[in-house]
């Protein structure tokens, strides 16, 4: 290329607010199947200190998220944010599942 540089041009989609339930039932879907990777931000007032991540293969059926038998986490404090897992990757389907109820902002990284 001749010392020039060329720029890749990646996508990044951020979310409208996204419910956290205590159960996968109570939680919104995110479609996580054209993110590379993603970070999730817990906005000021929010009380949960942990997310756990639920995967699915077909929007409906929903398994924990596990990396080497240990379940996927998310320490959270509001207000700040963290990445979504590696393991959350091999899942085109997500939701966050909180120790309390409330809501993340969402921003997937194409």
């Amino acid at each position: 290329m001749d010392g020039e540089h060329q720029k890749i041009a990646r996508q990044d989609q951020q979310l409208p607010a996204v419910a956290v339930g205590t159960t996968p039932a109570a939680s919104a879907a995110i479609y996580f199947a054209k993110a590379a990777s993603g970070n999730v931000i817990a906005l000021s007032g929010e009380t949960f200190t942990t997310l756990t991540w639920w995967g699915s293969h077909d929007g409906t059926d929903y398994v924990p998220v596990k990396s080497a038998g240990t379940a996927a986490t998310t320490p959270m404090a509001a207000p700040c944010g963290d990445v979504i897992p590696a393991a959350c990757s091999a899942y085109p389907y997500l939701k966050a599942i909180g120790d309390q109820a409330g809501h993340i902002q969402v921003c997937l990284k194409g």
